[in-house]
């Protein structure tokens, strides 16, 4: 009989793979914090695409509720946390200018090919699978309301901003290097995932 992946530990899986694309980056692409910033963030976007598109199917198989709302305060979060994590780079890096690092991040070449132009697709071509294989599959859009979809991925957001809250205070008194603000960033998004995960699963 073969060996079936639990839900669990296909998301674990996942959030390890997430990972792993910044933290190759930093160590062998020369990635910046802005970098990985910036390769968050266009994650982020990815997310809130897939989970209006998720609220649709629900809202249409269901015939009943309005995700407008949810995604409006999500949008606003997210648009808060944008602001506050750049704050934090400008506190670390006076002297960077963001017109340009986004322009140096989108034509970053890695074997001849721009990142710009691979990266986003790539990242939506994973998101559009996943939704796939764990969310139509499943037929979650029978079972799950408009609340328990946005309501975890909300906190989250929540989470993130007091994180990004918490890090701009520290560089008030201490400075945090570069690279220690890196692995605060990829060891706090990690840590609460798999948390998240492993409660979810209770």
């Amino acid at each position: 009989m073969p060996y079936e992946i639990s839900n669990k530990n296909k998301a674990l899986i996942q959030v390890f793979g997430d990972l792993a694309i910044p933290l190759l980056g930093y160590l062998f692409w020369d990635w910046g914090i802005y970098f990985i910033l910036l390769f968050f963030l266009i994650d982020l976007v990815v997310n809130e695409i897939m989970m209006i598109v998720k609220s649709r199917d629900i809202v249409h198989y269901q015939k009943k509720g309005s995700w407008i709302s949810f995604a409006l305060i999500s949008v606003l979060t997210v648009i808060a946390l944008v602001f506050l994590s750049h704050l934090v780079i400008k506190q670390m890096i006076p002297e960077i200018n963001f017109k340009d690092e986004i322009i140096f991040f989108w034509e970053y070449e890695d074997l001849g090919v721009k990142q710009g132009y691979i990266l986003p697709p790539l990242l939506l071509f994973v998101a559009y699978m996943q939704y796939k294989s764990e969310f139509l599959l499943p037929k979650l859009y029978e079972k799950k309301d408009l609340t328990d979809l946005w309501k975890p991925y909300i906190k989250s957001l929540f989470v993130a901003i007091g994180a990004t809250g918490v890090l701009l205070g520290i560089n008030n008194f201490v400075m945090l290097s570069e690279g220690l603000a890196i692995v605060f960033l990829l060891s706090g998004i990690t840590l609460y995932r798999v948390f998240s995960i492993y409660r979810s699963e209770g």
